[in-house]
């Protein structure tokens, strides 16, 4: 009971931080994503802002978040529901699919939906270099653009191996990201890995 209340945390936490994150027109600073360790307790990381647990709410809010698409027949599909239900959702789509099916995408953004970037190939991180995970991201991006005329601020990477992700973008300065922690990925943050050869 305990693990479910803290996922519905985690991802009302991400519902709400989604509204808040500055979009591209904006000229907000963007927060500084720091290399987070297994030795630093939850106070340290949210005294400094870089991992958020939950927000706390009296509203009865729940996140939901689709990876993998667009596919051409379940995201139509989900996408009706969703309609049918007035609930809204995250799509973290994949760049390579994006490109083959953009009308889905035009739709999950022109429905309300957010839209993730799920990088271009779904590469698990920990396996490439760190300029092929770079490149990964910038394609995503590039992708979503293409298709919506609008990019994202929101990232997932595959498996969220979040250290080594945020450390590649903060070497690179690029830190206008904000990722989204799944139930899925609880365990694999603390992964250890040497991602980048």
């Amino acid at each position: 009971m305990k693990y479910n209340r803290l996922l519905c945390a985690g991802i009302a936490v991400s519902l709400l931080c989604i509204s808040s994150c500055p979009t591209p027109s904006t000229n907000a600073q963007a927060p500084s994503y720091a290399s987070p360790t297994p030795t630093k307790g939850r106070a340290y990381y949210e005294e400094r802002g870089d991992i958020v647990w939950e927000v706390p709410t009296h509203r009865k809010l729940i996140a939901l978040t689709f990876d993998d698409g667009p596919d051409k027949s379940n995201t139509p599909a989900i996408l009706d529901l969703l309609k049918e239900y007035n609930a809204k959702a995250t799509f973290f789509v994949v760049g390579s699919r994006v490109e083959k099916l953009p009308d889905i995408v035009k739709r999950e953004r022109a429905e309300g939906h957010e839209v993730g970037n799920h990088t271009f190939y779904h590469s698990s991180f920990q396996y490439i270099s760190r300029n092929k995970a770079l490149s990964e991201l910038d394609q995503g991006q590039a992708s979503i653009v293409q298709a919506t005329g609008a990019g994202t601020h929101l990232l997932g990477p595959r498996r969220l191996l979040y250290r080594f992700v945020s450390q590649a973008l903060q070497r690179e300065g690029t830190e206008n990201y904000f990722m989204v922690l799944a139930s899925g990925h609880l365990g694999l943050a603390k992964t250890r890995h040497t991602p980048y050869r």
